[in-house]
């Protein structure tokens, strides 16, 4: 699942760097958060990483809140994540692409 979720970040133009980097800045800001390509809903928007958590939306490296239709984007992300993890594939719309992956060292 890791690599697959890698995949479809950098399919969806995120760089190898910018996924490292949000893994680690995750990891600092959120010390509950063990996992965090696994336990949070994540998804990419150009270069960037966004992280959906408790009905907000936020830029994984900067913290930066990002102003969108949190609910029915969340919503349209977890109904996808939920279709990934039962085994059917498919492409988040608006570019995203949900991610779930085992982190590595920062």
């Amino acid at each position: 699942m890791a690599l697959r979720t890698v995949k479809r970040l950098i399919d969806a133009g995120v760089s190898v760097q910018r996924i490292r980097r949000s893994i680690c800045k995750l990891q600092q800001v959120l010390p509950s958060v063990q996992r965090p390509l696994s336990e949070l809903v994540l998804v990419a928007s150009g270069d960037a990483v966004l992280v959906l958590k408790h009905g907000a939306a936020f830029e994984a490296v900067s913290g930066q809140a990002w102003v969108l239709e949190v609910a029915a984007f969340q919503r349209e992300v977890e109904d996808r994540v939920r279709a990934l993890r039962a085994g059917r594939d498919g492409a988040v719309e608006y570019g995203a692409r949900p991610a779930s992956a085992r982190e590595g060292p920062c």
